[in-house]
Order: structure tokens, then sequence, then C-alpha cells
């Protein structure tokens, strides 16, 4: 007559070879997070500021001119800012 054990029962026949494949994932675990890259820097995602400027009466060609490129070069000025982006409407400048 055959022996016919599972799994469980085997192992709980050899606790020696459990307590082996539990060091061996062990030890790989430590081994794969010491070597993990580290970044001291991360990417990060910045805040985002809107700028609203409404202006009754004005078309956009003058919202342009005379509000819209003002504007876009003083936040440029400011420092770890990454983009500048604006749209110039009739009434308003974004």
């Amino acid at each position: 007559m055959k022996n016919n054990k599972t799994f469980v029962e085997y192992f709980l026949a050899n606790p020696h070879l459990l307590m082996a494949f539990i060091l061996l994932a062990a030890a790989f675990g430590v081994i794969g997070f010491k070597s993990m890259p580290l970044n001291l820097f991360p990417d990060a995602n910045y805040p985002v500021i809107a700028v609203i400027i409404p202006w009754p009466g004005a078309s956009a060609v003058d919202v342009e001119d005379q509000v819209t490129r003002i504007v876009e070069k003083e936040l440029s000025t400011i420092d770890l800012v990454r983009q500048v982006r604006s749209v110039s409407q009739d009434e308003m400048a974004a």
C-alpha cells in the first residue's frame, strides 16, 4: 500500500525543511531590499497656480499685449517655476 501524504502532512513531518524554506525566503528578501536603488531626490508633483485677470470690455488682443505678456514675464522669474502657460480671451486673461 502506498503512502499518500499531502504537502501539509509532509512539511509537518519534516519541520527542518520548512524552516529552511522560510530562512531562504527571508534571505532573498533581505538581499533584495539591500540591492534596491535609493533616490534621494525623487520626482515630485509640484502644485499648480492659476491666475485669472478679468478686464471688462477689453478685446483679446489688448488683454494679451497689456496684461498677459507682463504677467508671464513676472511669473517666469520666480524660482522653481517650470512652466508658464496663458490664455487670452475677450475680457479675461488666464
